[in-house]
């Protein structure tokens, strides 16, 4: 029986095999995975993410966030790496923008949810051709894995996996776990702590403290919050994936055949 792929040095990989659809089928392990960026892998998870030999690898990080932290597994001559134009709008989910929100005295736990809501409902606007892009992919190339990755793997990479598991058939409770488990993973990470350390050498805020558990993790709001903008613009899902991110019925089912696999495979 096949297992899920796992990084010891990057704790928010996951491989998404085992999460079941509506109609009992299930994603295939080794398929479909979501991590954070893979620019600091050991020697043996370098192997590991080498030996997946990934057809298409999307990197929803900005620019800067590339330059910054370069992933270091990918052969180009042998994946093909999606990287959208970045969005401003997006600005808020960047570890850099995080730091310099963190410092305004007046960003409160209160008004960093409100900025992530605000991303949040950027997005389906701001990733639909990054949806595009892996929907032409799935019908035209070969059945090599996907990897959906941004910086910290929960807010970028959660809502494009949630729109991916939303396709496949995966029941949205589900949807919604796997979501907020990209955050609390990231989370544990330490990384929070690290960057408060950074930017308060001298002590930490509470008030501070209060507004890293807005933009370190994730809330159920979030993800509403791009689903509401989307109900508002195109009225459900499956239209926005239609209209927006050009989800043909061919397209979706080549996904599926791609993904998944029956109860008795």
């Amino acid at each position: 029986m096949l297992m899920a792929v796992e990084l010891e040095s990057v704790p928010n990989f996951r491989d998404l095999g085992g999460l079941q659809t509506v109609d009992g089928k299930a994603i295939q392990f080794g398929r479909l995975f979501r991590s954070q960026a893979l620019s600091n892998l050991s020697a043996g998870d370098l192997g590991k993410v080498t030996a997946l030999n990934f057809g298409l690898v999307c990197d929803l990080r900005s620019p800067g966030e590339r330059l910054e932290s370069p992933n270091i597994c990918f052969d180009q001559t042998r994946t093909e790496i999606l990287v959208p134009v970045f969005d401003e709008r997006l600005g808020a989910v960047r570890a850099v923008d995080w730091r310099r929100h963190l410092q305004d005295p007046s960003f409160d736990r209160e008004r960093a949810t409100q900025v992530m809501i605000n991303a949040y409902r950027a997005m389906p606007g701001a990733l639909a051709k990054v949806l595009a892009g892996v929907f032409e992919h799935c019908e035209t190339c070969d059945d090599r894995p996907l990897l959906i990755h941004c910086a910290a793997g929960k807010d970028r990479t959660g809502f494009v996996v949630a729109m991916l598991l939303w396709v496949l058939g995966v029941p949205y409770k589900t949807i919604l776990e796997n979501y907020l488990a990209g955050g609390e993973r990231y989370f544990a990470t330490g990384r929070a702590r690290s960057v408060l350390d950074q930017v308060f050498p001298e002590g930490v805020p509470a008030r501070a403290e209060e507004a890293a558990l807005s933009v370190f993790r994730v809330e159920p709001a979030y993800l509403q919050a791009a689903l509401a903008w989307i109900a508002e613009e195109h009225v459900s899902v499956d239209r926005y994936l239609r209209n927006a991110a050009g989800l043909t019925q061919t397209r979706r089912e080549r996904l599926m055949h791609r993904l998944l696999q029956g109860p008795e495979e």
